[in-house]
C-alpha cells in the first residue's frame, strides 16, 4: 500500500500532496528536480530495485547511486529534465521548495 501526505510550502504558502510507496496501479516516483510524481507499472521496475519499494528499506550504497539512471533507463526524464526516483523528497510542485511541512493530520493510505 502507498501513502498519499498533504504539505504545505514555507515559501510560496502552495499546498500540495506527495504519495509514496507501491500501489496496485504501479511505484509511484518523483522527479527529483521539480518533484513531478508518476506511475511507474509494476513491470516497469527495473529488476535491481525489487523489494526497495517499500516504506522502511535500508538502500545499499551502490543501488542508491544508481537508482535514479536505473529509473531514467525504463521512462523517460521529466519535462523538467531531472530524474524519476521512488525516494525523491517532497518539494512544492509550484516553486520547487524543499522548505516544506507536512500535516500529519491527514496521512491516507492508499492502493
Amino acid at each position: 500500500m502507498g501513502k498519499l501526505y498533504h504539505y504545505q510550502c514555507n515559501s510560496c504558502k502552495n499546498q500540495f500532496e506527495f504519495t509514496k510507496g507501491p500501489m496496485m496501479a504501479g511505484h509511484v516516483v518523483h522527479c527529483q528536480d521539480c518533484g513531478k510524481e508518476q506511475v511507474l507499472a509494476p513491470d516497469d521496475l527495473p529488476i535491481e530495485l525489487w523489494g526497495y519499494h517499500s516504506f522502511d528499506f535500508e538502500w545499499e550504497p551502490e543501488l542508491s547511486d544508481n537508482e535514479g539512471k536505473l529509473i531514467t533507463a525504463k521512462i523517460r526524464p521529466c519535462t523538467c529534465g531531472g530524474c524519476f526516483s521512488l525516494k525523491a523528497s517532497p518539494r512544492c510542485l509550484e516553486c520547487h521548495s524543499l522548505d516544506i511541512t507536512k500535516d500529519d493530520s491527514l496521512e491516507i493510505l492508499i492502493d
